[in-house]
């Protein structure tokens, strides 16, 4: 009797113990971190995931990884690089990704252990062509599209937009959409919302202009308008503005890349300049003298610290990232550049583009185009950046994929709550 009730006990713990550890993995990934990236391949696109190690940043990709995208990447294009080219909702529960080569937006519902799934009708058309930047607030997505002719030409260059609903189904509305100037070619390659949501904001590499719009919802909801602010478009303090990003603590500055020269080779250093916007949507240059950027080429990208204390920008042509002190004012002030680390036989560039930061500015990730990779840095306050081992870089194993984008999901930390159109 005291074996079987010996053989019970230990029946009864060990199916305890199991329980604990299947619990404990089910929190861990239900809280988990996770990053995505668009392999833009020509032969069939698709989102790459990856899970992050909260503690040492290393990088697992997911084991459904690639998501395919049921749609075309575009390959190698001479302008064929954006800002915000993959996009996740603010509760968490969609992603956007563009199909260049196709034409399509694909919409993905986020698991919690960070898989993606098919929404249903995914992908969705665009209705124009070459569709490379998103710009999301709530239920309200736009779409950036080079169009067709460039360089010369920037034909069927414009803004579209959509409602998205709580399935995730993408629906155009009748009057979002606005056509951008063909000669001088605009050359649309990033769009944002402000943060508060009543403005999109647009930069035009081709004639260095930022346009901004107010964003008008129709009666009923149905529908939104964009409303030129008076002084659109913008000339850019910098030539060239591509990425760019709000400061998360003043919804008053905002931050834009400078390319300034689109020569092949680059001979023109590029700069990031500072911008206020007023609260009826016009900007006006923080400073007029831009801050040094070290003779680096090709700055591109942008992304803040969730305190607005340091600022990185990516420099494509010189495979580099630089790290920026932001004062109170907007002002910046270059602290260091960090060179990215190259793959093995390296004999081009790596030419890093989109970034993300982690929660509590712990890692800055970013890809590769010219070599498809990842690579990741540890974050330290003075904005000096560490390879992380085994992430410095890590190989993306498509052999077409030039890929661009770069989305980033915490559900350890709360959510927003969106009300889409159908609820």
């Amino acid at each position: 009797m005291k074996k079987i009730q010996c053989t019970l006990l230990w029946s009864l713990v060990g199916m305890f113990a199991i329980a604990y550890i299947a619990k404990a993995d089910e929190a861990t990934h239900s809280s988990g971190q996770y990053l995505y990236t668009v392999s833009n391949a020509p032969s069939g696109n698709a989102v790459l995931g990856y899970r992050i190690e909260p503690s040492t940043g290393k990088l697992s990709q997911l084991p459904a990884s690639p998501f395919s995208t049921h749609g075309l990447g575009e390959g190698v294009f001479v302008l064929g690089d954006s800002d915000n080219g993959i996009v996740i909702s603010k509760d968490r529960k969609f992603l956007f990704a563009p199909n260049r080569g196709s034409q399509t937006i694909a919409v993905f519902s986020i698991q919690r252990d960070g898989a993606l799934k098919d929404v249903p009708g995914s992908p969705f058309p665009t209705g124009g062509f070459t569709p490379v930047s998103l710009a999301l607030y709530g239920d309200l997505l736009y779409v950036a599209h080079l169009g067709t002719g460039l360089p010369d030409i920037c034909h069927n260059c414009e803004y579209r937009g959509f409602r998205v609903s709580k399935t995730g189904y993408l629906a155009p509305m009748e009057n979002a959409v606005v056509k951008l100037s063909e000669t001088p070619p605009a050359i649309p390659f990033a769009l944002r919302f402000s943060p508060d949501g009543r403005f999109l904001i647009g930069t035009e590499l081709g004639d260095s202009k930022i346009n901004v719009f107010e964003v008008k919802r129709d009666t009923p909801q149905s529908d939104a308008q964009l409303i030129p602010v008076p002084g659109t478009p913008f000339d850019s303090i910098g030539k060239q503005p591509f990425g760019f990003s709000f400061n998360p603590i003043n919804a008053s500055q905002f931050f834009i890349s400078n390319v300034e020269t689109l020569a092949i080779p680059q001979d023109v250093q590029s700069s990031v300049s500072s911008y206020l916007i007023a609260k009826t949507g016009q900007i006006a240059p923080i400073v007029s003298q831009l801050p040094s950027n070290s003779g680096q080429f090709a700055a591109c990208w942008v992304s803040l610290t969730d305190d607005g204390k340091l600022l990185f920008t990516t420099n494509a042509e010189s495979d580099s990232i630089s790290s920026y002190r932001v004062a109170t004012d907007g002002r910046l002030a270059l602290l260091h550049v960090t060179p990215i680390p190259h793959a093995i036989d390296q004999k081009r560039n790596m030419s890093p583009v989109d970034m993300a930061i982690t929660t509590h500015n712990k890692f800055l990730y970013l890809p590769t185009r010219d070599v498809p990779t990842i690579t990741g840095f540890s974050i330290a306050g003075d904005g000096m950046l560490t390879p992380i081992p085994g992430v410095n870089p890590l190989p993306i194993a498509i052999s077409d994929a030039v890929p661009f984008g770069m989305a980033y999901v915490d559900f350890s930390t709360p959510s927003v709550e969106i009300k889409y159109l159908d609820e």
